[in-house]
This record gives structure tokens, sequence and C-alpha cells, in this order.
């Protein structure tokens, strides 16, 4: 079959994209659509390229599935509805592409709502009031925190701060759940380039009296807070230690307490050389 003939017949006749690791589904008719357009179909609608009526639940084609694993001319990168532009044939080179591409969906950092990992920063600076610093050597934050929110009931969250280095986008988390309390850095990049990097997080008073740090690798945005949780990369406080290291605000008011922190971040396979 001619490359060209072979393509329009793989492609979702909908969306006109090979539906790549998605299912493909038929109607009583034959028609075939894709996961992607079948999920958007409202419940009972019709088959949109013949108003044939659908099988319950749906039939899927899974000689057209096979086919479209087993093609070897170029096909798209599976993020290819979010905008990604990529072709080439499929393959351990296209995989790799699309654990990294930058159009792939990843849980927002502070809402965990999915979305592409290239709206993100524009969602964080929009939707949680992030605020860029500039890199000098290392990353200050500051967190204010009223009394109520050291009990359990209290503010449970912060905006964050982000910063470019290395050509990359880092974020600098602060969360409370129950009596812990979680800080972290970001990374925008997969697992791989996430653990390049070293990251030295310290908690400290205005006066510099005490202090606590702890020095991990920074949490790619595709991985949740539970997951960096089991995997360790953050520092852990209780709300004892916190309330130790957090000194009165410059502006008398008696019950506001301010945290202060900075991270460095190190490219370990510059250090390595």
């Amino acid at each position: 079959m001619e490359e060209e003939s072979l393509r329009e017949s793989l492609e979702c006749p909908i969306c006109r994209v090979i539906p790549r690791k998605l299912k493909i589904f038929s109607c009583k008719n034959g028609h075939h659509i894709c996961e992607h357009c079948f999920d958007k179909l409202a419940n009972g609608q019709r088959c949109p390229q013949g108003d044939c009526s659908y099988y319950t639940p749906g039939c899927r084609l899974l000689v057209l599935e096979g086919m479209v694993k087993r093609c070897t001319m170029a096909v798209n990168c599976i993020m290819v509805r979010e905008g990604c532009t990529v072709s080439m044939v499929q393959g351990r080179t296209l995989d790799e592409h699309e654990t990294s591409c930058r159009f792939r969906k990843v849980p927002c950092i502070c809402c965990q709502i999915s979305l592409p990992l290239d709206s993100l920063l524009e969602h964080i600076k929009n939707a949680h009031d992030g605020e860029e610093k500039d890199w000098h050597g290392c990353i200050y934050g500051h967190g204010f925190v009223g009394a109520s929110d050291f009990n359990v009931n209290g503010r449970d969250s912060w905006d964050p701060t982000w910063f470019s280095l290395h050509g990359l986008v880092f974020y600098s988390m602060l969360r409370k759940e129950g009596d812990i309390w979680f800080f972290w850095i970001n990374a925008e990049c997969g697992q791989e380039e996430a653990d390049r990097f070293t990251v030295t997080i310290v908690i400290t008073d205005r006066k510099g009296d005490f202090k606590t740090e702890y020095t991990c690798h920074p949490v790619t945005v595709d991985h949740t807070m539970e997951q960096m949780k089991r995997e360790g990369n953050c520092l852990l406080m209780s709300t004892g230690q916190v309330r130790r290291l957090a000194v009165r605000d410059g502006d008398g008011v008696e019950d506001i307490l301010e945290i202060k922190y900075y991270f460095e971040v190190e490219d370990t396979t510059v250090a390595d050389h």
C-alpha cells in the first residue's frame, strides 16, 4: 500500500491524527474513530461519519490498532493535539522524545490539574500568583505565617517562586500537611535530567542562630506531591521546628512570623569534570 494511502487509512477521520498509544473504536457500520475523539462524544451521540449507532461498551478495532503499532513510516508525537510538530519513525528515539516533550501533560505543582508542560509557567503566574526570582548563586525566599497557620486546620500552601537556571525553569515550593512541613524544588524536566542536579535547601532564622538543611535532587514536574514524598526529595520539618526557626515580621505585627529559606542548585555533571 502506498504510504499516503496507508496514512489515510490509519488516521482518525475526525481529528486526522494517527492514534498512537490509543484505542480505536468502530460504530456498527465499521467507521473507525480514535479514543480521543470517541471520549468527546456526548452520551448516546451517534457516529459523526454516518449517523450510525455505537456498541455498548464500545467495540475496538484491534486489527487497526495493531497496524498502527507496526507501521514503519514517520508518525506524529502523541502530544500532537497539544501542539507538538515532531514526526519520526516509531522506536526508542520517538519514545524518548515523548517522555521529555514540552507539550506532555503534567500535574500542576499547586492544584494538581493536568495541563501541557508548555503552559505550566503561565498557569503558575496567573492562577497561583507565582513570583519570579533572580538567580544570584542561590534563591532566597520567605513565607509569612500567621499564628493560626501553625494549627492543624491552618493554611497549608504558599504561592511558589520560580527562577531560570541552566536553561530550565525551577519552582521553590512550601506546603504543610497536618504537623509536617515540606520544602522542595520542582524542575521543568524529566527524571533523568532532574537527577543531574542537586538542591540544597536551607531553613534559617533571621539572625542565623538556628538553621536546618537538606541536600537532594529537584523533583520532576511529571511527579505528584505523593510521589515526591515517597522519593524523599524534600526537606521535612515539624511544626515545632518551624516555629523555632520562624521570627517576628519586621512590621511589628505580633501574630505574624516569617520563615526564611534559600535554595542552591548545582549541575553535578559539570561538577564531576
